[in-house]
Formats: structure tokens, C-alpha cells, sequence
């Protein structure tokens, strides 16, 4: 396909979709967390627990597909450090099966990531890697054998046995241990390629997952039975594919690039009582972009658990305006929010309702002691 931009990408990916007759679903939105501090975390958590537990005869819907956002942001403990947030694209394909069918669940899911990333995407098969469920404790007091029968079928479609590891559990056995939860065993999709400087790259682009079990918790016991709903999906990271298509690394990718170039234009040189650390620009630019999905897809700057993680990244941000010595970052604000737009606003409509309310947002922050764009003392930061 040649150089590959990240909707070409996505036409790919949705072509081979209606190929396989599965329509696209609706994402939630960042307003549905599983988790208060990771927004829409991989594959709908919450759509995929309710497939687990419906007769697949019930089920509607037997798949779906979907090009959504998701927001990953560090763990609050963290945030002394500086608050790092990220936002990313997914690609997700869900496939539910009848609970006898999870062979058929492993032959499918295989062979669709082979179409898409080798035929489709142009990636090398002898370049991908795959982890596996290599046995072992996931629950207290319950262990279960390495996933071979997996194994084997990523044998099958051609992937390298050298490049295909097993992982001891817990690990790659997707567990929330709550009454039903769904679980199963999964598999990352790691791409390696080399990089300009010589080095190679190990970039994981996608996770796979078969919920076949379910968890039971019945007289203070943990065990886990098969689910009325065998459920197979694959969430690929849109950024790590264009990653992978064009052999670079992610500050390399138009998006990051762009962002870089606009910040590091109005970075001052900062005075050495406070050198630069690799890779505040990125931060920067990161926490503004994580801000403004936040606030395109609902969440306000309030005292919910969401407003507060809101909140918490404009503050850092703000932060880290001072420490790069940021003058003029009202009109950095304008040019970074009108690139986000610019490339995301075709695939997220929602970006359009809120411009201009980045700045408003930095506008109503307290800005850190003793940092002014006339009086700069970094010592008092």
C-alpha cells in the first residue's frame, strides 16, 4: 500500500470488517470508565462482561467493530513525579462464539490479525512476535495448564515458534476478580523492526483476547466455569501501526511531530538552575492533547472523580508551561488545540464543540510561585 497514513489504516481495517459482516458499534465515550483514571480501557469492559453473560443464542449482535479514542492516565501515587496521560486510538474487532467453539474462536482471531497486518498492512510475518498464557496460578488456589492449543494456532499462520513466548500467569490471562467477570487467556502482538539509528525497535501493537470462562466467588471460594458466551476480540494501538507500517518510532509519527514542533517553537531557553529534561516537551504536549479529548467527549473540570483527573493534568501542564519557560502559551494553546483538531475532527466529531476551552481551562489554573513571563525565577517553582 505504500506509505500508509493512519486513515488508510482505518479503511483497511473497516473493509475487512464488513468483510466479515460485523457492523460497527457506537463507542461509550470517555464518560464510562471502568476505571476512574483509564477511559474506555481497551475493548469496552463493561459491553464485553455482558456478552460473557448472555446465552449466545440470546445475543443480538454476534460482532462488532469500532475505531474509538481511549485516554491511559498514571496512577494518582504517581503524580508528584509529573503526570504523564495518554491518548490513543483503538481499532477493536469482537467476535462471540457458542461456548463448544473456542478452537473456532482461536482459528478466526488469528487469521484475521494475518490478513490485516501481513496482506492488508504490508507488516513481515517473521517480524511479529506473540505472547501466550503459559500456565500457572490466576486465582487463589487455582491453577490452570499453559495455553497450547493457542500456540499452535499462531504456528499455523505462519509466525516463527522462536517469536511465539509463553508468559507465566496471572500474566496474559485476563482476570478482574469479580462475581462473573469474564476471563480468559490473551496474547500480545509485538512488532520488531529496525529504527533509523540502527537499533531494533520491539513495539507492541495490539492485544487479543478469548473470554471462554467466567469467575464464580460461592462460599468465600474463588473458582472460574465456562461462560454461556465464548467472546474473541482484538484491539489494535492506531499510532503503533503507523509505527510499525513506517518503521519509525512514535515521536516520528505525523500527530507526535506535529505536536513537538508547535511546542518546542515557543520553548525559551530555560535558565540552568533548571535544565531541561528529556522529554518534557512530549509530556506537555500529551497532557494538553489528554485535556482536550477529556473535555470533547464530556468531562468537566469539577470535583467528580473524572473533573478531578481533569484538573490534575492542567494543573501539571500548566506546570511544566513555567518549567520550559513558556511565554507566550496562550498562543501555544491556540496552535496545539487547532492541530488536534485538524487531525482528529474527521474521526471525532466531538472536537469541534470545544474550542478555545483548553485555554479557558489554563486561564483559570493558579499559576505556580513565582513564575511570571516578566519575572522568571525557576528556583521558586
Amino acid at each position: 500500500m505504500g506509505r500508509l497514513t493512519e486513515q488508510q489504516i482505518v479503511d483497511a481495517f473497516t473493509t475487512l470488517c464488513k468483510k466479515q459482516k460485523i457492523g460497527p458499534r457506537k463507542p461509550e465515550g470517555l464518560l464510562a470508565p471502568y476505571f476512574v483514571s483509564e477511559f474506555n480501557r481497551l475493548m469496552e469492559h463493561r459491553e464485553l462482561n455482558r456478552m460473557v453473560n448472555t446465552d449466545f443464542d440470546s445475543l443480538k449482535e454476534k460482532g462488532w467493530y469500532q475505531n474509538t479514542v481511549a485516554a491511559r492516565l498514571n496512577d494518582m501515587r504517581k503524580v508528584d513525579s509529573g503526570w504523564h496521560s495518554t491518548v490513543f486510538e483503538m481499532l477493536v474487532e469482537v467476535f462471540a462464539y457458542p461456548p463448544t467453539d473456542l478452537e473456532q474462536a482461536y482459528q478466526q482471531m488469528t487469521s484475521e490479525i494475518k490478513e490485516f497486518l501481513v496482506n492488508s498492512l504490508g507488516l513481515k510475518i517473521d517480524n511479529l512476535a506473540i505472547t501466550y498464557f503459559g500456565g500457572g496460578e490466576v486465582l487463589s488456589g487455582v491453577s490452570l495448564k499453559n495455553d497450547e492449543l493457542l500456540k499452535d494456532h499462531w504456528l499455523k499462520i505462519g509466525i516463527k515458534e522462536e517469536n511465539i513466548v509463553p508468559v507465566q500467569g496471572p500474566k496474559n490471562y485476563v482476570l478482574m476478580a469479580g462475581e462473573k467477570e469474564r476471563c480468559g487467556s490473551t496474547s500480545e502482538i509485538i512488532y520488531n523492526f529496525p529504527l533509523s539509528d540502527g537499533t531494533i525497535k520491539s513495539l507492541e501493537i495490539g492485544t487479543v483476547i478469548f473470554n471462554s470462562h467466567r469467575i464464580r466467588h460461592t462460599n468465600e471460594k474463588w473458582s472460574i466455569e465456562q461462560a454461556p458466551t465464548i467472546v474473541a476480540g482484538v484491539a489494535y494501538g492506531l499510532g503503533r501501526l503507523l509505527c510499525a507500517a513506517s518503521q519509525k518510532s512514535l515521536i516520528e509519527t505525523s500527530v507526535v511531530e506535529n505536536l513537538l514542533r508547535i511546542v518546542r517553537s515557543f520553548v525559551k531557553n530555560s535558565p540552568a538552575a533548571l535544565p531541561l529534561l528529556k522529554g518534557d516537551e512530549i509530556i506537555l504536549a500529551d497532557q494538553l492533547e489528554a485535556a482536550i479529548f477529556l473535555l470533547a467527549f464530556g468531562v468537566e473540570a469539577d470535583n467528580s472523580p473524572q473533573g478531578k483527573i481533569l484538573n490534575t493534568i492542567v494543573r501539571r501542564a500548566r506546570r511544566k508551561i513555567a518549567a520550559l519557560n513558556i511565554v507566550e502559551w496562550r498562543k501555544m494553546s491556540k496552535e496545539l488545540e487547532a492541530i488536534i483538531l485538524s487531525q482528529y475532527q474527521n474521526r471525532y466529531p466531538e472536537l469541534q464543540k470545544i474550542e478555545g476551552e483548553i485555554l479557558t481551562l489554563l486561564e483559570n489554573v493558579e499559576w505556580p510561585t513565582g513564575w511570571n513571563p516578566d519575572s522568571y525565577d525557576p528556583t521558586k517553582l
